[in-house]
C-alpha cells in the first residue's frame, strides 16, 4: 500500500513539474519578438562621421535611425542608411562620404 502511495505522489510531482514547463513554454512563445537593434561605428572615425556635432546631437541622430530601423524590421523589410533615408527622417549634417561606417545589426 505504502508503495503505490509513493508511486501516486511521484507520478502527481512529475506530472506537475510537466505542466508547469508547459505553461511556461506557452507563455515565452505568446510574447510578440522584438527584433533587436545594434547601431555601431568607429569611435576613431566620430568626427568624420558626424563633424562638428555633440555627443547629445549624435544620441539624438542614432536614436531616431534606431526606431525608423526597428520599424522597418517589424514591417519585414531591409533598413539601410543612405542620403535619403536620413532626409526622410530629418536627419542633417552626416558626411555622405562616412556613411558606409555606420553598421546597423537586427536580429
Amino acid at each position: 500500500m505504502n508503495k503505490k502511495l509513493i508511486n501516486r505522489k511521484n507520478f502527481l510531482i512529475f506530472f506537475m513539474l510537466i505542466l508547469i514547463c508547459v505553461i511556461f513554454y506557452i507563455r515565452k512563445n505568446k510574447q510578440d519578438k522584438v527584433p533587436f537593434i545594434g547601431i555601431g561605428y568607429n569611435l576613431g572615425y566620430k568626427s568624420k562621421i558626424f563633424p562638428n556635432m555633440t555627443d547629445l546631437e549624435i544620441d539624438e541622430i542614432i536614436n531616431k535611425i534606431t526606431i525608423a530601423a526597428s520599424e522597418r524590421v517589424k514591417e519585414g523589410k531591409k533598413f539601410k542608411i543612405t542620403e535619403e533615408e536620413l532626409e526622410k527622417l530629418g536627419i542633417t549634417g552626416l558626411d555622405p562620404y562616412y556613411l558606409d561606417m555606420i553598421k546597423i545589426s537586427t536580429e
